[in-house]
C-alpha cells in the first residue's frame, strides 16, 4: 500500500528466503510483478534457474533470468571503478547491473530476502547478549576471524593492531535489533541504488518480524536445517527440490585468482600495506605467482584476500599515505 501507484520487482533465487517474500506478494498484492534471478554458470550450487523456474510455474509467476557470468572481482573496467571510489564488502558491479536491469523495467522498489537468515537464527538469547555486551561480542566476533584464516592475510603486527583490546574499548556502538550484516549490506548498497534509483524493501527486517523470531526454539539446531525444519511441512509454498543442501558462490568469485592473476600480482608487488609490515603480501605474491591458490579459496580467506585487494588498490589508485 506504502507504494502506491509506483512499480516495483522483487529478487528470487532458489532458496527460501526471497521466494517466500514473492510468493507473499503475489497472494498480497493488487500489482502485478516481475521476479529477478541472477545466474552464473559457476554459482548453480547457489541458484539453479530450473528450481526457481519451477517454483515460479507452481505460483504464477514471471522471472527474468539475470546472467553474471561476466562479472567477478576485478573483472571489468567498471569494477576497478567502483573499487577506486572505496573498498566495499560486495562485489559492486554484480549488484549495480543487477539494480540496473531492475529499473529499467520501471521499477522504484525491490523486494529482497536479505536479513532471512539472521532473523530466523535471532533468538532471545543471541539478541540479549548482542545488546547488552555489544563491544565484548563484537571483540570476540573479530577474535573468531583466526579460526578462518584472518592470519594467512594479516601479518602478526596487522593481527595485533586488529585484536587489540584497548582499540575495542574505545569504540561507541549503537543498539542494533537487526543484525550488523543487513545492515551494513544497506550501507554498502546505498550509492548503488541512488544511481540506479530503485530502493530495497527488506520485510526480514522488519523488527516486529524479528521479535516474532525471538521465540523460535532455535537452540541445538544446525542453522543450516533449522529453516528446512521450519518450512517442511509448506509443501503448498515451496517445491521438493528447494529443500536441499544449499552451496555457495566461491566457484565463481575465486575466478579471479586465475583469470585476473596478472592484475592481483601487480597489486601486491605494489602493496604499501605490506611495504609497512601490516599483511602478508610478498607471502600472497610468491604463492599466486607459483600457481598455490588453494590456500586462498578454503573458507573465509577468499573473502579476506579479495578486502586486501580492494583495500591495496583504492590506496595505490588514490595516493593515500599508510603509516607504520
Amino acid at each position: 500500500m506504502a507504494l502506491g501507484k509506483y512499480d516495483f520487482g522483487a529478487e528470487i533465487s532458489s532458496g527460501f528466503d526471497s521466494s517466500l517474500i514473492c510468493y507473499l506478494l503475489k497472494k498480497n498484492s493488487l500489482k502485478s510483478f516481475n521476479s529477478y534471478c541472477e545466474i552464473a554458470k559457476a554459482a548453480i550450487k547457489d541458484t539453479q534457474a530450473d528450481v526457481v523456474q519451477e517454483f515460479a510455474q507452481k505460483h504464477s509467476l514471471e522471472v527474468k533470468f539475470i546472467p553474471y557470468d561476466h562479472l567477478f572481482p576485478f573483472s571489468t573496467k567498471d569494477d576497478l571503478e567502483w573499487v577506486k571510489q572505496g573498498p566495499s564488502l560486495i562485489q559492486k558491479s554484480q549488484a549495480y547491473n543487477f539494480f540496473l536491469t531492475i529499473g529499467k523495467d520501471g521499477n522504484l522498489a525491490r523486494f529482497t530476502g536479505d536479513g532471512g537468515d539472521e532473523a530466523y537464527w535471532s533468538n532471545d538469547e543471541v539478541l540479549s547478549l548482542k545488546l547488552k555486551y555489544p563491544i565484548q561480542k563484537h571483540y570476540f566476533e573479530s577474535i573468531s576471524l583466526r579460526k578462518y584464516g584472518i592470519d594467512k592475510i594479516l601479518s602478526e603486527k596487522g593481527s595485533k593492531a586488529l585484536f587489540d583490546k584497548e582499540r575495542y574499548k574505545n569504540k561507541n556502538t549503537y543498539p542494533l535489533f537487526v543484525s550488523n550484516s543487513s545492515a551494513t549490506l544497506l550501507t554498502s548498497t546505498f550509492p548503488l541504488c541512488w544511481e540506479t534509483k530503485v530502493w530495497p524493501i527488506t520485510p526480514f527486517m522488519d523488527t516486529r518480524l524479528i521479535q516474532i523470531a525471538r521465540g523460535i526454539p532455535s537452540k541445538g539446531k544446525e542453522k543450516s536445517i533449522l529453516k528446512q525444519e521450519i518450512w517442511k511441512g509448506r509443501d503448498d509454498i515451496f517445491t521438493k527440490r528447494q529443500f536441499r543442501e544449499k552451496g555457495g558462490t566461491e566457484e565463481h568469485y575465486q575466478r579471479f585468482l586465475k583469470e585476473k592473476r596478472k592484475f592481483v600480482k601487480s597489486v601486491l608487488k605494489n602493496s604499501l600495506l605490506g611495504e609497512k609490515g601490516w599483511v602478508k603480501s610478498s607471502e600472497i605474491l610468491s604463492d599466486v605467482s607459483k600457481g598455490i591458490i588453494k590456500p586462498y579459496i578454503e573458507g573465509e580467506k577468499m573473502s579476506y584476500l579479495i578486502n586486501l585487494l580492494e583495500i591495496e588498490y583504492f590506496i595505490q589508485e588514490n595516493n593515500v599515505r599508510v603509516s607504520s
